[in-house]
């Protein structure tokens, strides 16, 4: 059965696309070389109108592009648009959920807790490849670990820059004034500057909140960096960061403010939960972890094609 497919590969050139985005995107045609009965071709600016033509032919069966919406408007259009055509299947490439530089996920119709994994109960064998063990649940510490992102992040919509805010500053105050907990806050590597309102309370609460701050950490940002910010945490709290896989990995529970967050089946959900956590079975998550283990793959993985005509394998089948 013949199958054609698009690739977008044109983003705004200040999102760093030539460093991060073009080898990813070389590895993902040389995969498509190698399934059989595909045929692709490339979608930019420049043939919007024939990409929209052909989807609502349903001459395209599938879509692949980097992230969510905020990085182009092209991505934003294709997305907007294949929503009402269930023919038209989107391949969302993005950061690895267990936070290594050289994995990227691909999830069908959105990233994080809003795609599509059609992994289910798969073994380990990846996991102990990449030496992942998931620790005993800590339930002893002194301190709060919020795992910030950029308000304006794609991340975090489709939540408003208003309402991540409050959902900080809201947490951030029950805390202070519920408990005798310390509070790490640290920032998104990416970030330039805290927002204002948030910067504030941390000031006024100096005895209690110290920054980690991502900026810093930039060019030596690594997995085993992000693990030793888990020490002496007995809680995370995020909205949908990736980095709630490694919370749970190490041990520590979380509290998602999000549906988004990949972590949410097995995480707190209101701040008020902080003072009776919830610590969910480990067995069950150490399965779930085996079957997001088979969500990423490496680019040389990626060359291959075979995860993603796993993909496109799965997902026909589940429609059959």
């Amino acid at each position: 059965m013949q199958r054609s497919i698009g690739i977008i590969t044109e983003y705004k050139v200040n999102t760093g696309y030539k460093e991060k985005f073009v080898p990813i995107i070389n590895n993902i045609v040389a995969g498509f070389d190698n399934i059989p009965n595909l045929s692709y071709y490339f979608i930019t600016e420049s043939n919007k109108d024939e990409v929209i033509k052909r989807i609502k032919e349903k001459k395209l069966t599938y879509i692949v592009h980097m992230t969510e919406s905020g990085i182009h408007k092209l991505v934003t259009e294709i997305r907007n648009l294949s929503k009402n055509f269930s023919n038209c299947v989107r391949i969302v490439v993005d950061s690895s959920f267990f936070g290594d530089k050289d994995y990227r996920t691909l999830g069908i119709n959105g990233i994080k807790n809003d795609a599509t994994y059609l992994q289910k109960n798969k073994d380990d064998k990846r996991l102990l490849e990449r030496n992942i063990q998931l620790n005993k649940w800590r339930k002893t510490g002194d301190s709060v670990l919020f795992l910030a992102q950029q308000p304006n992040g794609s991340g975090c919509k489709p939540i408003s820059v208003p309402e991540v805010k409050k959902l900080y500053l809201d947490s951030l105050n029950y805390i202070i004034k519920n408990t005798n907990y310390n509070i790490i806050w640290r920032t998104h590597p990416n970030c330039r500057a805290i927002p204002n309102c948030i910067f504030k309370v941390i000031q006024n609460n100096k005895d209690r909140i110290k920054i980690l701050q991502g900026s810093k950490l930039r060019k030596t940002y690594h997995k085993q960096e992000l693990y030793e910010s888990f020490n002496n945490i007995v809680c995370s709290v995020a909205i949908s960061t990736n980095a709630t896989v490694s919370s749970i990995i190490n041990g520590v529970p979380v509290i998602t403010l999000s549906d988004k967050c990949i972590v949410r089946p097995f995480s707190n959900h209101k701040i008020e939960d902080i003072t009776n956590l919830t610590y969910f079975n480990q067995k069950k998550i150490y399965q779930w972890l085996c079957n997001l283990s088979y969500t990423e793959w490496t680019f040389d993985e990626i060359s291959t094609g075979l995860p993603i005509s796993n993909i496109i394998k799965s997902h026909y089948l589940s429609n059959v």
